[in-house]
């Protein structure tokens, strides 16, 4: 029986491109402690999955979920967020310390099912990138001074079930959402969209 001599140099490539991606991954939050205030104690040790980092779940050594809401952050979620590429949730919610705006890179989050920014003081516009994350079923960005317009792409979020934009400072008509098919919940009250025609898709 002739031997498998390839098994052992696919399992070396495997370790290593494993590893390439924790460093990657622990560089990045690193990056974004850089940025952020307050954060739990425990965020000190050098393997974010390994010390059991507050609000960091992971798999495979891989981050999967960041949970830290109602913490008292503060600081900005900077581009380096992008490089968590298999991150599935990612809540900063009601931490009105975090500032800044949303940024373009989160577009870069295709594994992304739930963001939840609520309940902070989030300024500029919401990024035309969010429409790419096909992913998404909950996205939660009210109670901000988020700006502009509501981008025309997040109509191709057609598995998103919760989108909250309410008590932004969001202006200009309303894109036509009838896109989103799987979309249960919509709150755009409290913002300053032009109501002197109310699109046709809304009473759909």
């Amino acid at each position: 029986m002739p031997l498998n001599c390839s098994a052992k140099p696919l399992q070396s490539y495997a370790i290593r491109r494993q590893l390439n991606f924790f460093q990657i991954e622990v560089a990045a939050l690193n990056s974004l402690k850089n940025f952020w205030r307050n954060l739990p104690p425990n965020w000190a040790g050098s393997d974010p999955c390994g010390d059991d980092w507050v609000g960091i779940r992971c798999t495979n050594s891989r981050v999967i979920s960041i949970k830290l809401g109602s913490v008292g952050l503060e600081g900005q979620l900077s581009d380096h967020i992008s490089s968590l590429t298999e991150l599935q949730i990612l809540d900063l919610s009601q931490n009105p310390g975090m500032t800044g705006s949303v940024p373009a890179s989160i577009g870069n989050l295709k594994n992304l099912t739930t963001l939840l920014l609520d309940g902070n003081e989030l300024t500029g516009p919401i990024p035309l990138t969010l429409g790419l994350v096909q992913a998404l079923l909950v996205v939660r960005l009210g109670n901000n001074s988020l700006s502009g317009n509501v981008p025309s792409n997040l109509n191709n979020l057609t598995n998103l079930t919760d989108l909250y934009l309410s008590n932004n400072e969001l202006s200009g008509t309303l894109p036509n959402l009838t896109g989103m098919s799987s979309l249960q919940t919509l709150d755009l009250s409290n913002n300053g969209f032009d109501t002197s025609v109310i699109p046709t898709w809304v009473s759909s």
